[in-house]
């Protein structure tokens, strides 16, 4: 272990068997701990899509959690052999403010994502 229990990102190199990998959420808390040691630890030629609802870069698609046909078709584009979902809405504030937007988004989005 390293400083702060963290693991030396170089063991773990290139090791994910993973070739196509759709995340969601990469641009929120956990995604900008992830993203930076997810690209370190897939091969070269693995190819990283992120679920955003406003794609601009060529790695980016479209998919809004709280339209089933979205995820769909977004899964359905990208073919991953793996999903990471870290897409939530996790301010306490905004979910008691919108609860039925939250729900959409946290339980029926993630039943979606499961779902394809």
């Amino acid at each position: 272990m390293t400083e702060r229990g963290r693991l030396p990102e170089a063991k773990f190199a290139r090791s994910l068997p993973f070739e196509r990998i759709l995340v969601t959420g990469a641009d929120g808390f956990v995604g900008n701990y992830l993203m930076p040691r997810l690209n370190v630890c897939v091969a070269a030629d693995a190819g990283v899509w992120l679920a955003t609802r406003s794609p601009q870069l060529a790695n980016e698609v479209y998919l809004a959690l709280d339209d089933a046909t979205a995820v769909h078709a977004a899964v359905e584009r990208v073919r991953p052999d793996l999903i990471i979902h870290l897409a939530a809405q996790s301010s306490v504030g905004a979910s008691s403010r919108t609860a039925g937007e939250t729900w959409s988004i946290n339980h029926a989005g993630s039943s979606s994502a499961s779902g394809c």
